[in-house]
């Protein structure tokens, strides 16, 4: 039975052992440090509670394409956002 997206992620978490989880789907490709750079914003933050990161398309060749909705960036740098919702990021950064 295909479980779908969302009852795929909650069958992922309801099996992970781990302190920190990492979604990876079988089309996305990780950048060589983008889990250590995710684990350094835990451990910096101590209260963090999510770490997420600019997404980049690629083709079948590995080449960027242009961003999407879905994955055009929300700011320009390294930032905390307090709450639950990017919507008023900009009223809720933390520097």
């Amino acid at each position: 039975m295909r479980l779908r997206a969302r009852r795929n992620y909650e069958k992922c978490l309801s099996l992970a052992r781990g302190e920190y989880v990492k979604f990876l789907n079988d089309d996305d490709v990780l950048e060589p440090g983008c889990v250590a750079r995710l684990l350094s914003a835990f451990l910096e933050v101590p209260d963090l509670v999510l770490a997420t990161s600019h997404r980049f398309r690629i083709d079948a060749q590995s080449r960027i394409m242009d961003d999407m909705p879905a994955t055009r960036p929300v700011v320009d740098r390294d930032v905390v956002i307090d709450g639950v919702s990017l919507a008023t990021c900009g009223d809720h950064v933390r520097d």
